[in-house]
């Protein structure tokens, strides 16, 4: 008979912690996370004081309520994290920094910018506000660094049959990102202009040139706002006039409204370059930028 009550009190504890993991809206938790809701609640929720902690999260997870899983990274550092319930790559992602954002090619495709379905996980967390260097830039600094191969992240996660690459934004306030998690998603996302923006920006992170002006085309049949692209490229500040490269991509695509005249009155007085190491490019006069010739 006692062993009956403790059954029906641990199924009682079970079914609270269930819905407070329900009520939060969220998918996926640090061990630290699970650790303090469990010491905060366990009297509450019915679990013996004398339990330990590792106890009760054993319990968790043999009653199925929530699954632990490594990701691995560099180094083989490993990171644990809890699951509860049906949960996407994408809040796997977003949960290695507060305030992270699915980006780039993988914003492209919740958009539906591509119909490609990516097994490599874009995920940016800005860095902290500095102040801007006044360095003056030179036709001679640009062709030098685009001369180079761009830079690529080298912190990548690894999860089941998905890489997850942690790439470190420039400070921007989050600015185009959707404002708060999607509580039927579980994570943030760029919006369609500041996507289109970032892959212009990082084309190698967008499935290269030729896949950012199929997106571009994609954007003109959903109602893309060129003025909210506008102001957000004035509100991100590069030092890289990537404006030429944004005006070039919707001319290609297609767009010819009157807001490419903002975009032409911002060309620089520097040629630019639409991705890095070209070979033998076509040359813009229009728009003062070396893109690929196939293009």
């Amino acid at each position: 008979m006692a062993t009956f009550k403790r059954y029906q009190r641990s199924i009682s504890a079970i079914e609270q912690v269930n819905l407070f993991l329900t009520r939060t809206g969220r998918k996926v938790f640090t061990p630290q996370e699970i650790n303090q809701w469990l010491t905060e609640n366990r009297m509450s929720w019915g679990f013996a004081q004398t339990t330990p902690i590792y106890k009760l999260v054993e319990r968790l997870i043999n009653h199925q309520l929530i699954r632990a899983v490594e990701i691995q990274f560099p180094e083989n550092k490993k990171l644990l994290r809890y699951l509860f319930g049906n949960t996407s790559v994408y809040e796997i992602a977003v949960s290695f920094h507060a305030k992270s954002y699915i980006s780039h090619f993988s914003a492209m495709h919740l958009l539906g910018l591509t119909t490609q379905v990516p097994k490599t996980i874009y995920v940016t967390n800005e860095l902290s506000k500095k102040i801007e260097s006044n360095n003056d830039l030179t036709q001679s600094a640009i062709d030098l660094a685009f001369a180079k191969p761009q830079r690529r992240a080298v912190n990548i996660a690894v999860y089941e049959d998905y890489q997850i690459v942690l790439l470190n934004g420039k400070y921007s306030g989050r600015a185009g990102v959707t404002t708060q998690l999607d509580p039927n998603t579980g994570y943030s996302y760029t919006g369609l202009e500041r996507t289109l923006i970032d892959a212009a920006v990082r084309p190698n992170y967008s499935g290269g040139t030729f896949m950012v002006l199929d997106a571009y085309r994609q954007a003109l049949t959903q109602d893309v706002s060129i003025n909210k692209l506008l102001a957000l490229l004035n509100n991100l500040s590069f030092i890289y006039p990537y404006q030429q490269a944004i005006g070039f991509y919707l001319e290609r695509a297609g767009f010819q409204g009157k807001q490419l005249n903002a975009l032409r009155d911002k060309i620089s007085s520097f040629d630019f370059y639409l991705d890095y190491q070209l070979v033998n490019p076509a040359y813009s006069k229009e728009w003062k930028l070396y893109y690929p010739k196939e293009m």
